[in-house]
């Protein structure tokens, strides 16, 4: 099933009338997002007139600033950064922008929750854009063990009559299968800066077949474009639409709506060349809303499909005008269509809640993840099949990272990268007795370079594979993008924890008062600067990571137990330590 993590940053929201806009900068492209609140539906805007500096975006233009990645503190086992030789230099058509080789690349997670690992190798397939749309993809076969290139190949829409998007990738019967979208509208116009709309493209579903040993291609599918029955997808990359594997024949996929009357998805029965097989079938909300209209809508993780044709959807209502003593939520269990049990989530707290999310289903449980408002993190919520709590870990680091247990039901997330001197470090969590716990730290040996964490994944050995990308920070600006994985052996991520003991520093004009406080902590500086903010408890346990480019910072500690807590400011690369009272 699809994951998604592709927006990693809101740069802004504001409120037009009964609509949210949000402007975000995410792996170097602007994107924007109109969702409709209240009486209106979910509205997407797929041409829209910006003024934007050309300096703020790094994407599709070539700064040729890429260097091999590496650390200061750590050497990992390996490093496999994927990138396209014949992309560099290549123009569009009206010379908008120029290609780096790298920056066009989109993440594999992408197509699956997890990297595809077989027989000891590794399978990248790396989305790719060309022209300021969907293009085709970048596939790599890469040894597990030593991180060496068996083989890679390439298809994008230079070289195609028509464009193509991966939505999905299996290994079955020795053949790396792809699932793509044949893209059958018209090429974007293009922009005087590139601004992607990255998966509203419509399509009609199509197969590859590749040679794992080779990487060649065996065979493909012809969808027929002109005939009726083929179905028109629409891809959207924040589990909207999903694709679900049946057999070799056929696939489901699933659609979610919201309108006025009510919440619902449809679910389409296809052929491997995207013909309908049958009527699709419509499966509404169980809740029972006085007026639907009248509600927020999240376009999110929402639905999942096991491998016993059960299907599961957190089916929930949000008002809004975001009164939420009347949010309603229920996981509902459906199997051909029919609902054959309902979970309520009725326990959990809803009263700061924005988003819910639906991110996994397994034998053994339910993972739900909750957003709050305010920047006031998330919880981590694993129920047993009986809807039982196995674990509720609240993440301060309002991170939304796609994560698992494992045999001691914990997981690992790592941070946002901050700025300490020249260079950009992060760290590395684990939960323990329903608590995040900083466990160890990288930094990037590379001047300037910041690096986003977006995939973490246990391998069988205990080794870890993490992927994500990083790029040039000058200013303001961020400058060239490169996708990368790394494996880590389990000594180099399972660290110590952090102590706050042993921090240290200068008083660097740093003011914070009220001490005690009993909710806003308010932080003062000398003057503007890049700064990030750490909260310990008595445990050395972190409750709080926020970072700031200002003079003045407020946080919101109304949510922290009574206690005694290490507040940790990095100002400049500089740390200074300071005990607060939380009354």
């Amino acid at each position: 099933m699809p994951n998604c993590n592709s927006f990693s940053s809101t740069k802004c929201m504001s409120h037009i009338n009964n609509f949210v806009v949000f402007y975000l900068e995410s792996e170097g492209y602007i994107r924007v997002v109109i969702i409709a609140m209240k009486k209106s539906k979910l509205i997407f805007l797929t041409t829209l007139i910006m003024l934007i500096k050309a300096a703020s975006i790094h994407a599709q233009i070539a700064y040729f600033n890429y260097v091999p990645l590496e650390f200061k503190d750590k050497e990992p086992l390996w490093i496999h950064v994927t990138s396209d030789s014949t992309m560099i230099g290549a123009e569009t058509d009206e010379s908008t922008a120029t290609y780096d080789g790298h920056s066009h690349v989109h993440n594999s997670h992408y197509t699956e929750d997890d990297y595809i690992v077989h027989e000891g190798y590794l399978y990248v397939i790396s989305g790719a854009i060309y022209d300021n749309d969907l293009s085709g993809a970048i596939i790599e076969k890469v040894d597990i063990n030593t991180g060496d290139l068996i083989w890679k190949t390439v298809f994008d829409g230079r070289t195609l009559d028509y464009r193509e998007h991966v939505e999905r990738t299996i290994i079955r019967d020795n053949k790396l299968v792809l699932y793509t979208y044949l893209i059958t509208q018209a090429d974007p116009e293009e922009f005087p800066v590139p601004i992607v709309f990255f998966g509203w493209a419509e399509g009609i579903l199509k197969v590859r077949e590749y040679d794992i040993d080779t990487g060649e291609l065996l065979s493909e599918t012809s969808p027929d474009v002109d005939d009726p029955a083929s179905k028109k997808i629409r891809d959207y990359k924040w589990d909207i639409s999903q694709l679900h594997i049946i057999n070799e024949d056929s696939l489901l996929f699933y659609k979610r709506y919201w309108d006025t009357i009510g919440s619902f998805f449809v679910i389409d029965t296809l052929s491997t060349i995207g013909k309908a097989l049958n009527d699709p079938d419509t499966i509404w909300s169980e809740l029972v809303i006085d007026d639907w209209g009248d509600s927020y809508w999240s376009s999110d993780f929402g639905i999942r499909r096991d491998s016993d044709g059960y299907t599961y959807w957190l089916d929930y209502y949000v008002p809004g005008d975001f009164t939420l003593d009347t949010a309603q939520a229920n996981i509902n269990i459906y199997k051909k269509g029919a609902l054959v049990d309902s979970i309520s989530l009725g326990f959990i707290d809803k009263s700061n809640i924005q988003r819910w999310h639906l991110r996994n289903v397994t034998d053994e449980y339910f993972y739900i993840q909750v957003q709050y408002f305010n920047n006031q993190g998330s919880r981590h919520l694993f129920l047993n099949k009986g809807g039982e709590i196995i674990q509720d870990v609240y993440n301060p680091l309002n991170e939304r990272f796609f994560v698992k247990l494992d045999e001691d039901q914990k997981f690992i997330i790592a941070d946002q990268s901050s700025k300490v001197g020249d260079n950009y470090e992060f760290s590395f969590f684990q939960n323990s007795d329903g608590v995040l716990r900083s466990i160890s730290s990288m930094t990037v040996g590379i001047p300037n370079y910041k690096i986003e964490i977006a995939h973490i994944q246990e391998l069988d050995d205990g080794s870890y594979l993490v992927a994500g990308n990083y790029y040039k920070v000058e200013g303001f600006s961020s400058k060239g993008t490169a996708r990368f994985m790394m494996k880590l052996s389990e000594e180099m991520i399972m660290g110590e924890t952090v102590s706050t003991a042993d921090i240290t520093g200068k008083d660097l004009g740093l003011a914070l008062y009220p001490n005690p406080t009993s909710g806003i902590l308010h932080l003062e500086f000398e003057k503007w600067s890049d700064t990030r903010v750490r909260i310990y408890n008595v445990q050395g346990v972190e409750v709080y990571s926020q970072e700031f480019f200002s003079d003045k910072v407020d946080v919101d500690l109304g949510y922290l137990e009574c206690g005694v807590y290490t507040v940790v400011v990095s100002i400049e690369g500089q740390l200074v330590r300071r005990k607060i009272v939380r009354i």
